[in-house]
């Protein structure tokens, strides 16, 4: 805005207030904007590194028997743990050609599982997969 000329002080004075109070005004808002984006930008950063990527994240896959034996029991146990945990088909089987969901919610971070299918006629596999980056587990 140019500086206006006036013929007397007292209106030169209100310019100059104006002038003073419309800056206020937009220094007050920048601030409140600044100060929003700060917040916005702090609580992403904290989400980012309370959870890293794939952190707790439940492993879904499926599971398919392409053997002509009936599957009894299937065991899968992070990489790093030395014994083999509960059999994840319980009670339950999977027969010959079927497929069935498998859903692990242990609440580790862990991708590398060993898995162990032990079938009806004492048959054992053991392998290790990334569960994190299967979507399908085929016995064969």
């Amino acid at each position: 805005m140019p500086p206006t000329t006036s013929c007397c002080p007292r209106e030169r004075k209100l310019e100059a207030n104006r002038r003073s109070h419309a800056s206020g005004f937009y220094r007050a808002i920048w601030g409140d904007i600044m100060k929003s984006f700060v917040l916005a930008a702090s609580c992403a950063a904290a989400f980012l590194v309370a959870s890293p990527a794939g952190a707790n994240k439940d492993l879904v896959f499926t599971l398919s028997n392409k053997t002509a034996v009936e599957l009894r029991a299937f065991y899968a146990s992070p990489s790093n743990v030395g014994s083999w945990e509960e059999d994840i088909l319980g009670r339950d089987t999977l027969a010959a050609g079927e497929t069935v969901s498998i859903t692990i919610a242990d609440g580790r971070s862990q991708c590398e599982y060993d898995l162990r299918s032990e079938f009806a006629d004492g048959d054992v596999v053991e392998d290790t997969v990334n569960l994190c980056e299967t979507e399908s587990y085929t016995i064969e």
